[in-house]
């Protein structure tokens, strides 16, 4: 029996105890080996109580009832021979009947054996070095193919990819060039394809991360639930410690118990959050008025992104569900849905679902016994330097200054420089316009048709003309074209530009007339109306009491657009003898080098300090073979 103790912050905590049973006696004494995880031998009485008796190294005692002897049990016992061979054994309760029995192991889902038991008294041995390197899954099941006992062993064998590394220099000087060729292989040399990252770091300022790497993630971390603590320790070769420590971690961290019976009536346990492959946006439109709580049936949804003019359409359930799915689009952008009846009616209120997303489970860093005091005065000296001295200039903090007056010609378009009318967001809220088509209205010489929008000509006298003013929303420019007008996009609903943004989100308004518009060429014959919208943070601060009920403005989680690393080129004789120091402590990161055929290549210029540079590569071969490798460069 194998046991973990943990204190009340999630950490482990060291123990020693007895084993007694329910009179009382002693029947041996415990210790546990490594972070609080333990094991003992007992072999129980059925219907008898089995207590253990721990006190931690402050001398606080605590009792622990063990788990009840079951009649009708069978358990697996894993045994490792000189690192090579896996010996598995049946145990199972005196008043067990014997039934068909079938092993199953597997890493990651692919089998590695599968077989009928034919003598439960015979281990059963395995070669593991055929088995990947992770955890083995090994499943006793009945012959309906029902678990009956589980047991994780974890496997270490020379498996993964192995890196060559090789440089122009073995010495550098500051600011040089350096020049790195990778071979990647696998264990019998041959050639590999994949990409993986590389980072180079100033070792007098940081040193890699040894406690967590790709290795311990992809391998340990990622298939147990639970902190694992200092996950590198269990990697460490040729340490039998950590070997026994390991399969500790197996036996604890990674079991569980089968509820037989639920499994035999196939009640299984449904993912609550399904894999998310692509974004999604779902909610409900329902009838107004007395058939409120009603679902809108066969109702329209249209989702519109104004920045990138990006338009769906939808239609609700019969219960007045509507998903539109299958699209990913970045962060930070407004999304504007529109619900309508199937006549087009606006008289439905809209429901859009908030983003779900798995809980967040944060542990604590180690007490004050487990931290090693760090005092680098040197690295918080360079830290300051390097900020103080950006660009060249040193900086100077001054006390804040709070600006109280509106800043007008903020974000203001380069398409409304030549506006005739304009609205600024304090005279939208003065007049409290419930939507961008009346506030338009205010404005001389714009009349709006059918949710489209006309501007007067360049003789005043003369009658409305039939081109639609130009719809620039952030610089976008939005057509107005809907399927019923001529040479309109069929496969584009129409939306109005009272739905186009809602009233709240808008900063400002621009009216320009046609001969203002000479920026959008013949695009402008009709005028336009521009329409700067406000910023994210401004908009989420208030929330929108007037927006229509049928129209929601949300902003969900979108992708993160990737921003490059910077990383400066010295080519010249100017640029190597330049007076701003180079106080980098990443001299280099990037994550997506190519290998190609077993090769690969990347060049980075050295900084200013004599440091030793650690350079560590991570990533995956196409086979699924794991690369990692820390080397080391010299500058002086």
């Amino acid at each position: 029996m194998a046991f973990k103790a943990i204190n009340e912050s999630g950490l482990h905590e060291d123990i020693e105890g007895e084993l007694t049973d329910e009179n009382g006696a002693v029947l041996l004494t415990v210790t546990s080996y490594h972070d609080g995880m333990g094991s003992f031998l007992i072999e129980p009485v059925l219907g008898k109580k089995y207590y253990l008796n721990c006190t931690n190294k402050q001398g606080k005692s605590k009792r622990f009832e063990l788990p009840a002897a079951k009649p009708d049990a069978y358990s697996l016992s894993a045994k490792t021979v000189n690192n090579e061979y896996l010996y598995l054994s049946i145990l199972k309760s005196k008043e067990t009947q014997a039934v068909p029995l079938f092993l199953l192991v597997h890493t990651d889902g692919i089998i590695q054996y599968l077989s009928p038991v034919e003598n439960i008294d015979k281990p059963i041995i395995l070669d593991k070095t055929n088995i990947p390197s992770g955890i083995a899954q090994i499943i006793l099941m009945d012959k309906d193919l029902n678990p009956l006992s589980e047991r994780l062993v974890f496997v270490q064998n020379d498996d993964q990819a192995k890196v060559s590394i090789n440089s122009n220099k073995k010495e550098y000087t500051a600011r040089e060039k350096v020049s790195v060729e990778a071979e990647i292989t696998d264990r019998d040399n041959n050639l590999l394809q994949g990409n993986f990252s590389v980072s180079v770091i100033d070792g007098n300022d940081i040193k890699p991360d040894t406690t967590s790497t790709l290795l311990t993630t992809m391998l340990l971390t990622s298939e147990l639930k639970g902190n694992i603590e200092n996950p590198g320790f269990y990697f460490q070769a040729n340490n039998p410690q950590s070997r026994k420590a390991l399969d500790l971690l197996m036996l604890t961290q990674g079991w569980r118990r089968y509820d037989i019976p639920a499994a035999i009536r196939g009640n299984y346990t449904i993912p609550a959050i399904k894999p998310e492959q692509a974004q999604t946006l779902s909610g409900k439109a329902m009838n107004e008025g007395i058939l409120k709580s009603a679902g809108l049936k066969n109702g329209k949804v249209v989702l519109y992104v104004p920045e990138i003019g990006f338009v769906e359409e939808t239609e609700t359930d019969a219960e007045g569900r509507f998903l539109f799915e299958n699209f990913e689009l970045p962060e930070n952008m407004k999304y504007v849905v529109q619900a309508l009846t199937d006549k087009d009616k606006t008289n439905v209120e809209l429901r859009v679902d908030n983003d779900t997303f798995p809980r967040v489970v944060s542990y604590p860093f180690p007490g004050k016994e487990e931290t090693v005091p760090v005092s680098n005065t040197e690295y918080i000296a360079k830290a300051e330097r390097k900020y103080s001295m950006e660009h060249g200039i040193r900086t100077i903090h001054l006390k804040d200054l709070e600006i109280t007056a509106p800043r007008k010609e903020e974000n203001r378009s380069i398409y409304a420089r030549l506006s005739s009318d304009s609205f600024d967001r304090e005279y939208i809220e003065k007049n409290n316009f419930r939507d961008i088509g009346a506030a338009l209205r205010r404005a001389p010489g714009v009349k709006i048709i059918a949710g489209r929008v006309f501007l007067r000509g360049r003789d005043p006298y003369t009658v409305w003309g039939s081109q639609k003013a130009v719809i620039i929303i952030d610089d976008m420019i939005v057509s107005q074209q809907c399927p019923e007008d001529p040479g309109g996009y069929k496969d584009i609903p129409c939306i109005p530009i009272t739905d186009m943004v809602n009233i709240d989100d808008v900063e400002r308004i621009d009216v320009v007339n046609a001969s203002g518009a000479a920026l959008l060429g013949s695009k402008g014959s009709g005028g336009a109306i521009v329409i700067t919208t406000r910023k994210a943070e401004d908009i989420l601060k208030k929330s929108s009491e007037k927006t229509k009920l049928n129209v929601k403005t949300v902003m969900p989680l979108g992708y993160q657009k990737p921003a490059a690393f910077y990383s400066p080129k010295y080519e010249t004789t100017e640029e190597k003898t330049g007076a701003t120091p180079d106080l980098r402590t990443t001299i280099f990161w990037k994550p997506d080098v190519l290998i190609d055929n077993g090769k690969a290549h990347f060049d980075f210029y050295t900084a200013d300090s004599s440091s030793i540079y650690y350079m560590v590569i991570e990533g995956v071969s196409t086979d699924g073979k794991l690369i990692r490798q820390v080397s080391q460069l010299s500058l002086f």
